[in-house]
């Protein structure tokens, strides 16, 4: 029997682009839900280049040719976040 620990999302395109494998396929344990990870960049790039980055993600949604590869992924979109919105996935502090 062969084990791997794998992000739900990945699961998901896999058995929507390889249906055969629902029955080949056993989940051992799952936590969650959790929100998406997100995206992030080196802290001492450029300030203008890491706003330029945010505006463009958040934006992709309204471009008619980052639609369909977001789609092909299962994204519809990019959204703003905090910290707060990862705070179901910490573990309590002592």
């Amino acid at each position: 029997m062969d084990a791997a620990c794998i992000d739900s999302n990945v699961l998901r395109l896999l058995l929507e682009r390889t249906p055969a494998l629902k029955d080949e396929v056993r989940v051992l344990e799952s936590w969650g839900p959790y929100p998406i990870q997100p995206v992030v960049v080196r802290t001492g790039l450029d300030q203008a280049l890491k706003a330029a980055l945010r505006e463009s993600l958040l934006n992709t949604e309204a471009d008619p040719l980052s639609r369909p590869e977001l789609g092909a992924f299962g994204l519809e979109r990019f959204a703003a976040v905090g910290e707060e919105d990862y705070d179901a996935g910490r573990l309590p502090r002592p």
